[in-house]
């Protein structure tokens, strides 16, 4: 109904012209508003759309993964919303609930919302969606134990510093306080550091 392709992974990442017009047009919401709901929005800074095939160059600082992390916590709030920023090797604690996000399923070990998956029907949006034995799964994802770190640890504010310099898009803290960098030259030098 919206003109996407069948292909997941294209519109995952990106729309092309005609989809994303296609899609304005049947939902009403704006280009700017659909941009911001594909990894397209962080292009440029953390991870590299080619233009070619719409797929992510895997090489790319850490990029995005094929699959998500998520926060129980989040999906028990929000009804089972899934947050693009959690496909993001740069995402790896919930700032919102103090927990680090889950890597997979607790109860069959299966990764979530794979590009690969197929949609074979219509899934609670918590639930896991991992195919195993040719069966989906069906865990309640929400309902996981988390891991909790307190306010004041590091990790916290490295997880707040790195959402902010892609929210803003360059860096001026630190060592860029008196000359602010793009947010791709910033996390370069930390996947630099951290490698």
């Amino acid at each position: 109904a919206l003109g996407l392709s069948t292909t997941v992974a294209k519109w995952l990442v990106r729309l092309s012209a005609a989809e994303l017009e296609s899609a304005s047009t049947a939902s009403g919401f704006d280009r700017k508003c659909l941009l911001s709901m594909t990894m397209d929005c962080f292009d440029g800074a953390c991870i590299s759309v080619r233009d070619d095939t719409r797929r992510l160059r895997r090489s790319f600082l850490w990029g995005g993964y094929y699959r998500s992390r998520y926060c129980p916590r989040c999906l028990a709030d929000s009804g089972g919303r899934w947050q693009l920023a959690w496909r993001l090797c740069w995402s790896f604690l919930c700032v919102k609930h103090l927990c680090l996000l889950e890597d997979v399923c607790r109860v069959c070990g299966g990764e979530q919302r794979t590009i690969r998956h197929l949609f074979s029907g219509v899934q609670g949006a918590s639930l896991c969606t991992a195919n195993r034995r040719n069966a989906i799964c069906g865990a309640d994802l929400s309902t996981v134990d988390v891991h909790s770190v307190a306010p004041s640890h590091r990790s916290v504010a490295a997880q707040r510093t790195i959402y902010d310099i892609l929210d803003r898009g360059y860096a001026a803290i630190g060592v860029y306080a008196s000359s602010p960098r793009t947010a791709r030259d910033a996390l370069v030098d930390i996947s630099v550091l951290g490698s």
